[in-house]
């Protein structure tokens, strides 16, 4: 099955806001010094993006300058860069599949780059694998918590 996946860019500025008091770092890296720290809801401009971090600008008379994490940025309007899944299928398409189609517009914190250039960590697979619970445990689980069912979503019961 191909899956292709679009990392957005941002060639113009966009207005967002900061989603928690957070430092403005000088450089896209966490070790990089602090300019200053900007609150939860402030006005930002995002003005590039470099892997998992943005190129802000902060919208008060001070106009500072540096970077944030992206999982820190709430976009305020519409970006202006389509995002176009590649492999929806059409539906006047002459190909027809038995297969599920997934799509995806991106992962954050990823660049095309580093999806490109990754390899799977089998050993680190085989670790999560022994984490499994059995049905029973997840069931004893929702009881505990009280979880419900959400009847508007049809789960596929696999034995």
């Amino acid at each position: 099955m191909l899956c292709g996946v679009v990392v957005q860019s941002h060639a113009t500025t966009t207005s967002a806001q900061v989603t928690q008091t957070t430092p403005l770092k000088q450089q896209p890296m966490m070790q990089a010094d602090n300019i200053t720290s900007l609150q939860a809801q402030q006005s930002i401009t995002i003005n590039a993006r470099q892997g998992g971090w943005y190129q802000v600008q902060t919208s008060d008379e001070t106009k500072l300058q540096g970077w944030l994490p992206l999982f820190f940025v709430r976009f305020t309007q519409p970006t202006k860069t389509a995002v176009t899944p590649l492999n929806l299928p059409r539906s006047n398409s002459v190909f027809k599949s038995s297969q599920q189609v997934t799509s995806t517009t991106g992962v954050r914190g990823l660049n095309r780059g580093d999806i490109e250039s990754s390899t799977g960590d089998f050993a680190a697979l085989v670790t999560m694998q022994k984490f499994e619970l059995s049905a029973s445990d997840l069931g004893n689980f929702g009881q505990s918590v009280a979880l419900q069912a959400n009847p508007d979503i049809k789960l596929e019961h696999k034995p």
